[in-house]
């Protein structure tokens, strides 16, 4: 698989979220907004939207989710949170027009999203140590196959504080969506504790076209305990992590 060095990820990213906003020359229709997300977005990130930014939201709760059930993956989605009911949870969103590019992005992303190598070198700026840090330290493939048009990777990520999450990491796509998902399948520990089992930290990556306008949702949770002395380190951990990984990746779309 080739691999992105962790100087060119960092360059991409610098390069990339300096880019001026909005970044798209038209007004996404409140139509299409109202349709796609209900009434959790508040005016001001309804507006954002409407002006091609990126939105991030911290949740923190199933029941604030967004996303309306506008396709059967978006469904999936929904229900898969609302089982895990997740103590840390956080979206990401964003709305583009339909371009006579969106295809090839969309294979491109899949790429990018699928050689999980890439996700080494990815930047995380950690607030608590004001450093920048890499999002993944490695990434050692166990195991890859293809069911049709779905590929799935079992990968061992390093990543700190957390040590080594053995994780599924899935994606599916078309000429008009992509349907990405990654899910521990070991626990996750945090300073010799326990803090995720086994399929409690989910992540996806959703982008599909709703009539020309093409929606970039990205989400991701997990449902650890909410230890006093530890909770605002892993909020601050995984919420961070999530949100830079999900808005990285969507900044291939552009």
């Amino acid at each position: 698989m080739k691999i992105i060095s962790r100087g060119k990820f960092f360059l991409l990213f610098i390069i990339l979220i300096h880019t001026a906003l909005p970044i798209i020359s038209e007004t996404v229709p409140a139509s299409i907004i109202n349709a796609v997300f209900n009434d959790k977005l508040t005016k001001d990130e309804k507006a954002s939207l409407a002006s091609g930014e990126i939105v991030v939201r911290n949740i923190g709760n199933y029941k604030k989710i967004s996303l309306n059930k506008v396709t059967d993956k978006a469904e999936v989605i929904i229900a898969d949170f609302k089982k895990l009911k997740p103590s840390y949870l956080a979206e990401t969103i964003q709305i583009r027009p339909v371009t006579t590019k969106t295809s090839d992005e969309l294979k491109m992303l899949k790429g990018v999203l699928m050689d999980v190598s890439n996700y080494v070198g990815i930047p995380y700026y950690s607030v608590r140590n004001e450093k920048w840090f890499d999002l993944y330290s490695s990434a050692d493939v166990k195991s890859q196959y293809f069911s049709g048009n779905k590929e799935v990777v079992n990968v061992d990520f390093d990543m700190s504080p957390f040590g080594i999450i053995n994780t599924d990491v899935s994606a599916e796509s078309s000429s008009t969506d992509l349907f990405y998902k990654s899910v521990n399948k070991s626990k996750v520990k945090y300073s010799g504790f326990t803090c995720v089992d086994p399929e409690e930290l989910i992540s996806y990556i959703y982008v599909f076209n709703y009539g020309n306008w093409q929606v970039i949702y990205g989400i991701g949770g997990a449902d650890a305990p909410s230890i006093f002395f530890l909770k605002d380190r892993i909020e601050t951990s995984f919420i961070n992590r999530i949100t830079s990984f999900c808005t990285y990746m969507c900044n291939f779309l552009e």
